[in-house]
């Protein structure tokens, strides 16, 4: 395998994930530069240099990537970055995973929701609003339904509507939070819910996980934010037959080549809704419980991929194992309460806890929670893997039980404990 040794890589955001890109690419010899315009950015305190450049400044970046002979970029969860990525690596020449015909596809929820309608695949039903919708329309629309921003993720602008009252706010909130001021109305699915990680290589594609969505309910009305994924789902085993060959005409039409992809779907008297995806590593970590799991080493296949142009040795793909080797893995994010941090308990616990693969800490004493009912009120990233469904559900309860985070008060700021009874029996 080609040497990367003394290789310049830019990572375009320095946010808390992006940290595991700057370890691992610093393990494999790579010298590591950070830019966005946060002074804070987390990754910048662990980069070799860090710039102080908006990702978005493509100009500016150009000229520092050919200043320092940058030899490849990337980046780390952010949707909103992509189209400035995909253009920095155009000009700069340098390999980029994704075209800006699959940005669109993959960003766009509405151009999805067309890809997967031509290959036959199942969607949410739509619900024809506008924002100029008359009163006696509104009566007419079969509640609840869900209105959400056409291109924004992580939850936010998301809203569940029960009544024609809610509607007006509802449309609102999703156009502040889409960059193309659009949104789309959908029925609101009330049944299980899915996350499935796809892997590529050359063009090849592997199911790498599939898991159970659980949501926090605390808030009512708003964007279901996720508390806990369950490996390997119960659904496994009919997605692969009855699914994953569709979704993978899909990746073909589209001309998918390398890279991860996150797909969201509902699942519903026999079929799979796909309604979210993600050209992108997600904010999950998800490539946490891939190596630990099935020893793929994904976020090290995309640092090489950035500076090669290749994702590596192939047969680290055939690794890839959505049954987890017949073990059991959580993937859980600690959730607060609005307010400001002033006590945390139980953190170093939590690690040396032998069920716990990682633990990544996004919010510490001082900062404060504003936005909840979005991915912001997230404290922590724990991901868990044990031998058996009996192991996992034991382990999360040990770990959950150890955590404390409080107020300036003294007043509990976690919202309630992951209930381990909804972790269905495989």
């Amino acid at each position: 395998m080609v040497s990367l040794l003394g290789k310049r890589l830019l990572v375009l955001g320095g946010t808390k994930q992006a940290c595991d890109a700057v370890k691992i690419a610093k393990k494999m010899g790579v010298e590591v530069y950070v830019a966005d315009y946060n002074s804070d950015s987390p990754a910048k305190a662990i980069a070799d240099k860090s710039f102080m450049i908006s990702t978005h400044a493509v100009d500016q970046i150009v000229s520092l990537c050919k200043k320092y002979k940058i030899d490849g970029i990337i980046t780390i969860c952010l949707e909103s970055v992509l189209p400035y990525y995909h253009e920095i690596c155009y000009q700069t020449k340098l390999p980029c995973y994704i075209s800006s015909e699959q940005i669109q596809i993959f960003t766009q929820k509405s151009i999805f929701k067309k890809l997967c309608i031509q290959k036959a695949l199942p969607t949410i039903p739509d619900i024809s609003l506008s924002p100029n919708s008359t009163t006696q329309e509104l009566q007419k629309i079969p509640y609840p339904i869900l209105i959400k921003p056409s291109d924004n993720g992580a939850s936010r602008g998301v809203s569940v509507c029960h009544t024609p009252n809610d509607v007006a706010t509802a449309i609102q909130k999703a156009l502040d939070f889409s960059e193309s001021k659009t949104f789309l109305a959908e029925k609101y699915m009330q049944c299980d819910d899915v996350i499935i990680n796809y892997m590529f290589a050359d063009g090849e594609y592997r199911l790498s996980l599939m898991g159970d969505r659980f949501v926090s309910n605390e808030y009512p009305g708003m964007g279901s934010v996720t508390q806990a994924l369950i490996y390997p789902s119960i659904h496994l085993t009919e997605y692969l037959e009855t699914t994953h060959p569709r979704v993978c005409e899909m990746f073909r039409q589209a001309e998918i080549r390398d890279g991860v992809m996150f797909i969201q779907a509902f699942y519903e008297e026999g079929k799979f809704y796909c309604y979210d995806p993600g050209y992108r590593t997600c904010g999950a970590q998800v490539y946490k419980m891939v190596e630990a799991a099935n020893g793929v080493p994904q976020m090290e296949m995309l640092i090489r991929h950035a500076l090669t142009g290749s994702m590596g040795n192939r047969e680290l793909l055939e690794r890839n194992d959505p049954y987890l080797h017949g073990k059991s893995g959580c993937n859980m994010a600690v959730l607060l309460q609005a307010g400001r941090i002033g006590q945390i308990e139980g953190v170093e616990a939590v690690k040396s806890h032998p069920a716990i693969i990682n633990f990544t800490q996004f919010l510490d004493i001082g900062d404060e929670v504003t936005q909840v009912g979005t991915l912001k009120q997230t404290f922590a990233r724990l991901h868990l893997l044990c031998d058996t469904r009996a192991e996992l559900r034991e382990a999360i309860t040990e770990v959950q039980a150890l955590l404390k985070v409080k107020n300036a008060d003294g007043e509990n700021m976690l919202l309630p404990d992951f209930d381990i009874s909804k972790i269905p029996n495989l």
